[in-house]
């Protein structure tokens, strides 16, 4: 399985919408899907080919995990210690300037994980995937889902509410899946190698 959602190849623009959030094949009595049985292109009882990922597959795979992992782990380095920025006199220079410096220091962790997340959807994409249309949607995932963990850099600098959190979770969650990638975009540059 791919990690970028799969091109619907019949799309005319950049991007479709899909029309619904559930799909449904319908069968036959001896089995075969009925469009492909219609179109003749299946024999009874096989699978018909899905050329594009289900609503609910979108959703998953719009999501940088991999990335937003790091952001986690990387991001909780830099939250002050019981909540507070206190320096005590047996801390380090070193520690001081840190716990002095925790907004710089996660929109650091904040602006890395950004720029690494359109470069590891590129790297993930397989040959003929439309991985600009999944590098956008990644990169609007990352920055919904870090302001919803609470990320450190929209505490340190007052930005965050919860209810504003909230709904911008659902709304994302609600809409991305049905963003279907264009197999126009399909032809991309070679991977580069690493």
């Amino acid at each position: 399985m791919s990690r970028l959602v799969r091109a619907d190849t019949n799309a005319t623009g950049l991007v479709t919408f899909g029309g619904a959030p559930v799909a449904m094949t319908l069968s036959l009595a001896g089995g075969a899907p009925l469009s492909a049985a219609v179109a003749g292109g299946v024999a009874p009882g096989q699978p018909a080919p899905s050329s594009v990922d289900n609503y609910s597959a979108r959703i998953a795979k719009y999501v940088p995990a991999e990335i937003i992992a790091f952001y986690l782990a990387a991001d909780k380095l830099f939250t002050a210690p019981g909540g507070q920025a206190n320096v005590s006199a047996e801390q380090g220079a070193l520690t001081a300037y840190i716990n002095s410096h925790l907004a710089g220091f996660s929109v650091i962790v904040f602006l890395v994980a950004l720029v690494a997340t359109p470069l590891y959807i590129r790297l993930q994409a397989e040959t003929d995937q439309p991985w600009l249309v999944n590098v956008v949607m990644a990169s609007v995932a990352f920055v919904v889902w870090t302001y919803t963990i609470q990320g450190t850099m929209f505490i340190q600098t007052g930005t965050y509410d919860s209810r504003i959190a909230t709904f911008c979770v659902l709304v994302f969650t609600l809409l991305s899946g049905f963003v279907i990638p264009s197999g126009k975009l399909a032809a991309a540059p070679p991977k580069p190698e690493i």
